[in-house]
């Protein structure tokens, strides 16, 4: 139901009281069903990512609450992605407030989703990443290629 015990995550604990992460993904390589992205991970997580859905691909963000017991993943936001390389975003505050976007094509960063309090894992704090996966049923899978993963002081520029 969700990704807490998925072993596709790579994760690290907060950098700083505030930060900004920035990645780069190529989603061409995602078969129906999987899904790739930028994660904030904790007793409930959060995440905004790539989804493809059929023939489409899908900028998603979707929030767990209470992940250890199975929480299942809420929908906040999906959007249609016209390009498989995307550029999502997440801004850290130094209360752990997190919120999520996605670099539109002039320039900017788009919010997606509602803002997500981090909270701590089971062993230590939360911590930030990216994550690839596939249905359960799933025989074969894809890829994404992750071309950056940028962490910066502050704002996402």
């Amino acid at each position: 139901p969700n990704l807490w015990n998925a072993p596709n995550i790579l994760l690290q604990k907060f950098p700083a009281p505030a930060f900004g992460v920035s990645v780069t993904l190529d989603a061409s390589g995602l078969r129906d069903g999987e899904r790739a992205g930028l994660i904030i991970f904790g007793a409930d997580y959060a995440w905004v990512g790539v989804e493809r859905r059929g023939n489409e691909l899908k900028i998603v963000q979707r929030k767990v609450l209470d992940a250890a017991n199975a929480g299942a993943e809420l929908e906040e936001d999906a959007r249609a992605l016209a390009t498989s390389i995307v550029e999502l975003s997440v801004e850290v505050s130094e209360e752990g407030s997190c919120r999520f976007g996605v670099r539109n094509g002039r320039g900017a960063i788009d919010p997606i989703g509602h803002p997500f309090q981090a909270k701590p894992g089971r062993w230590v704090g939360a911590k930030v990443g990216i994550f690839a996966a596939a249905p359960p049923q799933s025989t074969s899978g894809g890829h994404v290629d992750v071309r950056a993963f940028t962490v910066t002081g502050g704002k996402v520029r």
